[in-house]
């Protein structure tokens, strides 16, 4: 009976053993492919910007700030909240300046006003930024900082 027993006790070592590799190459495989995905938009959307086509702009960034609003990558990786809501007030604070730049003045206070809320913190940065000229007397946006 002991021998029984112990040979149940290792299988079940094993068994935890193999599920917590498992699990760990999960987690590194999600991790991948989350960082992928990100690039991709990044990289297109910072081409856009490079190029001056702000519009075309607009959509890998809403996906980005789309994909940081639904992951939960940060559950199972080394991804932490705060990294997440700090790109995401970053992203959105780029799409501030794209919808500004491209005179869609309520589209670019919403996300200013998001990126805010976000946590995006460089105030200097928001008020001399030229991408967001055409914002400065509006209420809206003196109101954010």
């Amino acid at each position: 009976m002991r021998s029984i027993d112990f040979t149940k006790k290792v299988l079940v070592v094993l068994a935890m053993m193999f599920a917590l590799v498992m699990n760990a190459e999960g987690q590194q495989k999600r991790m991948i492919e989350f960082q992928t995905v990100m690039v991709i938009h990044d990289t297109t959307y910072k081409n856009f910007i490079k190029d001056g086509k702000y519009k075309e702009a607009i959509a890998p960034l809403t996906t980005l700030i789309n994909i940081l609003d639904t992951t939960t990558v940060c559950q199972d990786t080394e991804i932490s909240p705060e990294m997440i809501k700090a790109a995401k007030a970053d992203y959105l604070y780029d799409l501030a300046c794209c919808y500004a730049l491209t005179k869609q003045k309520k589209q670019a206070l919403e996300a200013l006003g998001r990126s805010v809320d976000s946590g995006y913190k460089r105030y200097d940065n928001m008020v001399n930024d030229k991408d967001l000229v055409s914002l400065r007397k509006d209420k809206k946006y003196q109101a954010l900082y």
